[in-house]
């Protein structure tokens, strides 16, 4: 856990001039909140099926003590050349080990193009009777 210490040095002086003794105090900071993850765009997030990778529209982490933080994607199970649906998984911790509630995003696969025939010339092709 990240900590920051700080001494704070207290003192003061009465109407009279007369000053106290300098006290100090030793104050600890530290952090036990979680950063804050934020999935943008669609979710679900439907794109049609293909052999282009994956390329996921994002996400975005807040945390008030760490500017740091990163977000961890897992988009290993995302299979866009084959129909389905998948989960994307987002996970981020801290420096001070505060984990993120972890977030998803569900990705649909889709087929809605229509098959193509083509025929090879010729066209008409001619064979002889037997």
């Amino acid at each position: 856990m990240v900590q920051v210490l700080e001494t704070l040095a207290v003192n003061t002086r009465d109407a009279n001039g007369n000053e106290a003794a300098t006290k100090y105090r030793t104050v600890v900071v530290k952090d036990h909140i979680d950063p804050t993850i934020t999935v943008l765009q669609d979710n679900p997030y439907t794109i049609e099926a293909s052999t282009t990778p994956y390329q996921d529209l994002g996400v975005t982490v807040v945390d008030l003590s760490d500017p740091t933080v990163v977000v961890n994607s897992d988009i290993s199970n995302v299979n866009v050349s084959r129909v389905g649906i998948y989960t994307v998984v987002y996970t981020a911790t801290d420096a001070s080990g505060n984990e993120a509630v972890t977030k998803y995003r569900t990705v649909v696969v889709q087929d809605t193009n229509e098959p193509v025939i083509t025929v090879d010339p010729p066209n008409p092709y001619t064979i002889e009777a037997s």
